[in-house]
């Protein structure tokens, strides 16, 4: 019989990224480790520092100008 090997991902740990933009790029980082994603959103050129196969990173990035607009129409 095989073993199923759902379970591996529910043994993750899980940490939300902070998101800031700098020129044309946009980094992710963790405030629990040294992890980093550094996103380009003109080239599509992605950078990813000090991952971890154990840590399930994640987060988003608004735009402050976009945000801004969306709280004007609330």
């Amino acid at each position: 019989m095989q073993q199923s090997k759902l379970g591996v991902h529910s043994v993750l740990e899980r940490h939300a990224c902070e998101a800031t933009c700098d020129g044309d790029w946009v980094i992710h980082r963790c405030p629990k480790c040294d992890y980093e994603l550094w996103d380009n959103w003109q080239t599509g050129e992605i950078k990813v520092l000090n991952a971890k196969a154990n840590i399930n990173h994640s987060g988003s990035f608004v735009a402050p100008e976009i945000e801004e607009s969306a709280e004007k129409l609330n």
